[in-house]
C-alpha cells in the first residue's frame, strides 16, 4: 500500500497569501524513505531542503518527485539512471513551469519526461520529436 501526505502533515511558512505548504524529514519517512536515501537525495541535489530556523524543510515539489521517483523504481527504471535524470531536471524544467508540473515516464529503456507540449530525455536533454501516424 502507498503511503501518502495528509493536509495535516505539512505546516504553513510565511504569512497571508504567500504561505508555502512545508514539510519535514518525518513526512518523508512515512512515505517509506529512510533516512539514508534522503541523506543520499539531499547530497546529490536531488532534493532541494531549506532551513526554516531550526527545521529543515522540504517544498510540495519534493514530494511530488519523490512520488515519481517511488513509481518509477517499482516499475523497473535503474536507481543511477533515475537518480541522474532528476538532478537534471531541475535545470530542464521550460521556462514558466515547476517541477511538479513534469511527468517523468519509462518508455522503451528510456526515461522521458514531459510537460505541456514538450518531450525530452532527462539524461541528455535530447529532444523528442512527435513522430506523424499514417
Amino acid at each position: 500500500m502507498e503511503s501518502f501526505i495528509s493536509a495535516e502533515a505539512g505546516f504553513g511558512v510565511g504569512g497571508g497569501e504567500t504561505t508555502l505548504k512545508c514539510f519535514r524529514a518525518s513526512d518523508l519517512l512515512r512515505m517509506g524513505w529512510s533516512r539514508d536515501q534522503i541523506r543520499y537525495l539531499l547530497k546529490i541535489r536531488v532534493l532541494c531542503a531549506e532551513k526554516v530556523g531550526i527545521r529543515v524543510v522540504f517544498r510540495f515539489g519534493d514530494l511530488v518527485l519523490l512520488r515519481m521517483m517511488r513509481r518509477l523504481r517499482n516499475e523497473g527504471v535503474p536507481v543511477r539512471r533515475l537518480y541522474r535524470a532528476v538532478r537534471n531536471l531541475r535545470a530542464q524544467v521550460p521556462e514558466g513551469s515547476s517541477v511538479e508540473s513534469v511527468t517523468l515516464s519509462w518508455e522503451g529503456g528510456c526515461l522521458v519526461a514531459s510537460c505541456r507540449a514538450k518531450r525530452w530525455l532527462p539524461e541528455t536533454n535530447q529532444l523528442l520529436l512527435p513522430w506523424p501516424e499514417e
